[in-house]
């Protein structure tokens, strides 16, 4: 992960307002409440260098698993309240 971007250098606090605001627009838009239980789904696009293997080994330590497809690398986290506390627990 690179820790500058467009927006300047990378921001946890910045990061969870986004989300923050994010979920607040889905509600707003009529979706689902929060701490509504649901699968998230963490997709990652590898960088030239990147080894997906050592990938997938290294998530599955801390208990996730992953595929690679059509070189996109997916997570799905089941059973995640919609909220933002819980969403970054596992970002």
């Amino acid at each position: 992960m690179n820790d500058a971007s467009e927006d300047g250098p990378w921001s946890l606090e910045k990061r969870k307002l986004l989300t923050a605001v994010t979920l607040q627009r889905i509600r707003e838009d009529g979706g689902p409440g929060e701490d509504m239980i649901v699968t998230m789904a963490f997709e990652f696009l590898p960088g030239p260098c990147a080894d997906p293997e050592t990938c997938q080994r290294a998530l599955k330590m801390f208990g996730y698993e992953g595929e690679m497809a059509e070189g996109v690398f997916t997570v799905e986290v089941p059973e995640v309240a919609l909220n933002t506390d819980a969403i970054w627990l596992h970002e």
